[in-house]
């Protein structure tokens, strides 16, 4: 007669949900697409252990685009909620798709859809005429005494037309 001693070791399982903008990270794996995804694992008790992630991944919104409005007005396309911010600093209370501005500064706007994704623009610089010193050593300005028009020969293209206004207005 022979007796068997037998340990039957229970195996487990387990479920959870996740939701994330565009890309969600699970056991060194990048998801992109909503699904029920099982990884196996190995328990305490040497078994097979099933675990579910139920995910659903919603799509940012596309980047927002700043745009001069007026000449004190930001703007940029439509989206369900705005976040302004001046120079990486939050400007509190600036929620909404148009910003009015009172101080030169670089500009970004961050946008929001109804799942909470975001994007964030690129940054608008308003108001900053900063140019290199190198450069301002080699403009010619002439004639002087201005009469009517003023020229400004510059040894390189600066990349944008600037208005030059008397103190006066």
């Amino acid at each position: 007669m022979h007796t068997l001693n037998l340990t039957i070791n229970n195996s487990n399982t387990g479920t959870s949900s996740a939701t994330a903008c565009d890309t969600y990270s699970w056991d060194g794996a990048a998801y992109t697409s909503s699904g029920s995804y099982t990884n196996t694992y190995t328990n305490s008790a040497g078994c097979d252990s099933l675990h579910t992630l139920n995910l659903i991944i919603h799509t940012s919104p596309s980047i927002p685009v700043v745009t001069q409005l007026f000449s004190t007005t930001l703007t940029t396309g439509l989206y369900d909620a705005y976040q302004w911010y001046r120079d990486g600093v939050l400007l509190n209370g600036e929620t909404a798709q148009n910003l009015n501005l009172f101080q030169a500064g670089t500009y970004s706007v961050v946008v929001f859809n109804t799942e909470g994704c975001s994007s964030e623009s690129d940054p608008f610089p308003f108001g900053i005429t900063a140019i290199d010193e190198l450069i301002l050593q080699e403009f010619n300005i002439f004639p002087n005494p201005i009469i009517d028009v003023l020229h400004i020969r510059t040894p390189q293209s600066l990349g944008k037309d600037y208005i030059v206004l008397a103190s006066y207005g």
